[in-house]
């Protein structure tokens, strides 16, 4: 059965079409920052200057880039516990895909999809690769759930403007899509499981008998029985790993979110440094309902929005623009970079300088 993802994209052959899209893209997308931040600014704000302390930057190039690192040890953990260990150059590209696709992809989708193609790639199953990925989203919100309000207590920031926001209006609108999704699957789980009790319009039996349906009624069968083989395993004889990888990506996000802090602060900015994580997540929580690749225009209108009032007014449009370039287009930058350098071909000498010469020995002629 071919696979429902094709990532011919990601492979050697391609790789050179998809990198000039994506330069396109940064061009693009860094240019619009640029003009975004001068058109809401106030222009003498810019003539004053502002002055960056370069040990503060140098920390945040630090937290924007070892978080990639962590994303791959989870994935060498969890492929190694299903008997698919991975090596870490494989482990480095499936991220670099992963953080590529979610650049060209919106943001509700990600980069989940490569992820779990890129997995297939690395010979598991189609229900392994996802719940491999679907195990990674779960740490990460199992994570958030601990560190967002955890911050917000210490910081004494549940009474913000975008706490309220998501809470009052955001967080309604998640819980009612994932009813309706689950409903929807009930519905369909019903209608397979209890068909001869059900009274069905005839046009409902050809279409659940089509060709089509059950070529997919037999692949998610077999995908939800190795999505559960995974999950019941982990239960068994996974429970270390399960923390030490809780472990990882708790200090993978805490990085990730600190970012912001050390830009800020080498604008010699007011950092509080609880306040500025948890309002991380609450933008990039906003991010996920922007239909546009990698929320372009409205991860920074949110960024404004959140944090205004929180980051002194001079220095809120340059620290969104040296925050969208470092979690951001930065990422892509040195993203193309890596999957350039990594999907090199090995140089191999010529089988003639391979072969050893041996010279014939001289024998001296008996006298």
């Amino acid at each position: 059965m071919k696979p429902l993802i094709d990532l011919t994209a990601f492979s050697t052959r391609n790789i050179s079409g998809i990198v000039r899209k994506l330069i396109i893209f940064v061009v693009i997308g860094l240019l619009g920052n640029i003009i975004f931040a001068l058109w809401t600014s106030d222009r003498s704000l810019w003539n004053a200057g502002i002055h960056f302390n370069m040990w503060y930057i140098l920390i945040a190039l630090l937290l924007t880039l070892v978080p990639w690192l962590f994303h791959a040890w989870r994935m060498i953990i969890w492929t190694d516990f299903v008997g698919r260990r991975i090596s870490f150059k494989s482990a480095i590209k499936i991220v670099l895909g992963t953080e590529l696709g979610a650049a060209i992809s919106p943001s509700t989708i990600g980069g989940g999809p490569v992820k779990a193609a890129m997995l297939m790639q690395q010979k598991l199953s189609s229900g392994v690769a996802a719940s491999l990925t679907a195990l990674g989203s779960i740490e990460d919100n199992i994570v958030m759930l601990v560190l967002v309000p955890l911050a917000l207590t210490i910081s004494g920031s549940w009474h913000m403007p975008g706490i309220q926001l998501f809470l009052n209006r955001i967080w309604p609108i998640i819980v009612w899509a994932l009813v309706i999704v689950a409903i929807l699957l009930a519905g369909l789980f019903i209608m397979y499981r209890y068909r001869p009790r059900l009274r069905l319009p005839a046009i409902c039996y050809r279409f659940l008998d089509s060709p089509l349906m059950k070529r997919l009624h037999r692949f998610l069968k077999q995908f939800w029985h190795e999505f559960k083989s995974v999950y019941r395993l982990i239960g068994r004889r996974g429970r270390k790993r399960l923390a030490a990888s809780l472990t990882i990506t708790a200090v993978q996000w805490v990085c990730r979110y600190s970012v912001i802090a050390a830009l800020i602060a080498s604008m010699n900015g007011p950092v509080n440094i609880y306040q500025l994580f948890a309002m991380q997540w609450v933008v990039f929580s906003l991010t996920v309902f922007i239909p546009t690749p990698g929320a372009a225009a409205g991860a920074e209108a949110a960024y404004l929005f959140i944090y205004r009032g929180l980051i002194p007014e001079g220095l809120l449009n340059p620290s969104m623009l040296a925050w969208r370039f470092f979690t951001f287009y930065l990422l892509i930058i040195i993203g193309i970079i890596l999957i350039i350098v990594l999907n090199l071909p090995r140089p191999t000498l010529p089988k003639s300088r391979l072969r050893p010469v041996i010279k014939p020995l001289s024998v001296p002629a008996d006298s």
